[in-house]
């Protein structure tokens, strides 16, 4: 299953996951700081499939 394309997908894969990692570590970082002032509860979804 040869794709002259594969290359390429895969590096906007790595790029994006990269990118959407980045995110959710801000995404966390908002979280622990809403927990630190009282909030009650912080759920974050993080999908990379």
């Amino acid at each position: 299953m040869a794709d002259p394309q594969a290359g390429g997908l895969g590096e906007k894969l790595d790029n994006l996951r990269r990118t959407t990692l980045r995110r959710s570590g801000e995404l966390i970082q908002i979280c622990l700081i809403a927990a630190s002032t009282g909030a009650r509860s912080c759920s974050i979804t993080i999908s990379l499939e």
